[in-house]
């Protein structure tokens, strides 16, 4: 089975658990924190991802450094420790992303401009992706000076091309088949 299926369970499942005490939001915030303190730690890395390391001895480490973190939130990295998944931890996050989003009705678009745009910018982007997609539209932008001008977005794997350079290659095109 590959990761991004098994990932993809294991986000449903403690997903399905949090909505039931309306926690699905401290997801997010407590185990990706947690996750990403593990990556950027190398000694923690090689502590919690190597599968030497005894099982006991990660869900120890677990349990005395999530005191005040989510019940749930807690077991179910202690789960991933006796499951031997901790690796997939970030794979895991970004399937729940996926799922908390669609339940919202909220996409994330990747935004690329010329130039960085301003608040104004980002919003007149948003609200027309919103009318376009019918969703909620979580703005990640960032700046791509091989555009020339205009903007693309990406929500999912739809890319909407309002570039400068989008227009002239397309131009390009129909002058080659013309």
């Amino acid at each position: 089975m590959s990761e991004a299926v098994v990932a993809r369970r294991y986000a449903q499942a403690i997903y399905d658990l949090l909505k039931e005490g309306e926690a699905t939001d401290v997801f997010v915030g407590e185990v990706a924190a947690y996750a990403r303190e593990i990556s950027a730690t190398p000694e923690l890395a090689n502590f919690f991802f190597n599968p030497t390391v005894q099982k006991d001895y990660k869900i120890r480490a677990i349990k005395e450094s999530t005191t005040g973190m989510n019940p749930h939130c807690t077991s179910f990295l202690a789960l991933l420790a006796r499951k031997g998944r901790l690796s997939i931890i970030d794979s895991i996050i970004e399937a729940y992303e996926a799922i908390y989003n669609n339940d919202r009705n909220r996409v994330v678009a990747n935004v690329s401009s010329a130039f960085s745009l301003d608040s104004k910018q980002v919003e007149a982007v948003r609200e027309t992706l919103a009318q376009i997609t019918g969703k909620e539209i979580e703005i990640q932008s960032e700046v791509d000076a091989e555009l020339i001008g205009g903007v693309t977005a990406q929500i999912g794997s739809v890319v909407y091309d309002g570039s400068v350079r989008g227009h002239l290659e397309r131009m390009k095109d129909s002058l080659v088949r013309a």
